[in-house]
């Protein structure tokens, strides 16, 4: 027996409980890349005493969960109505230069 399944739809109180794990999802995945740039920035700066295979690993963290970043802050978008999301485009835009 192939049933429709039916499309879910969050209540007001779940809504806003998904939006609040997301943002915070969020907020700490920009923490940690803060983090992890300050530390590879200050590999970079000491300049030839850098340990290069270190600087890379780092780097390629930094990737890593800037691309989680980018995952996270579209997953917690896509909850938001459109005028909030504007708002946090807007925001997102200047944290992330």
């Amino acid at each position: 027996m192939d049933e429709a399944k039916r499309q879910r739809a969050m209540t007001d109180k779940g809504l806003e409980y998904a939006t609040e794990l997301k943002r915070k999802d969020r907020n700490k995945l920009i923490k940690t890349l803060e983090a992890v740039g300050n530390h590879l920035k200050t590999l970079l700066d000491e300049g030839t005493s850098c340990d290069m295979p270190t600087a890379r690993d780092k780097y390629k963290q930094w990737m890593t969960n800037y691309e989680e970043l980018l995952a996270s802050h579209q997953n917690y978008t896509q909850l938001l109505t459109l005028s909030e999301q504007e708002v946090e485009r807007l925001w997102f835009e200047t944290k992330n230069s």
